[in-house]
């Protein structure tokens, strides 16, 4: 009966025990669904600012590209202008000493010439 008893008594420990450490892993597993909802939560607004960050650069980015390639536009229209100028100034000059050599081979075109040039002044 002793021997009956002691065994009874193990089990009731043993039962005790079991129940402690099932209430235990139990805490811990709803303690780590909140744990884990919360993570996820918190995940999930970093990547959504992780998102929007990422939106705000990429927008940044197009930005640029757009402003570099109006840039570069503009820089190559203001060449050809140059060029352009450069080109109008070669054959006004060429003009002007072409019309001073005929003002000098016939002198009533250089009178001519001097008038216009006095009242153009």
């Amino acid at each position: 009966k002793q021997w009956y008893q002691r065994r009874v008594r193990v089990l009731q420990d043993y039962t005790q025990e079991y129940c402690k450490t099932k209430g235990n892993i139990q805490a811990y597993k709803e303690k780590e669904e909140l744990l884990g909802s919360v993570y996820q939560a918190n995940s999930y607004s970093k990547n959504g600012l992780n998102n929007r960050r990422s939106d705000y650069f990429l927008k940044e980015n197009e930005n640029i590209t757009g402003a570099d390639s109006l840039t570069t536009d503009a820089i190559s229209i203001a060449i050809a202008t140059k060029e352009n100028l450069y080109a109008q100034r070669g054959n006004l000059s060429g003009i002007s000493g072409k019309m001073g050599t005929i003002a000098k081979k016939l002198p009533l075109i250089g009178g001519l010439m001097n008038k216009i040039n006095l009242r153009s002044r």
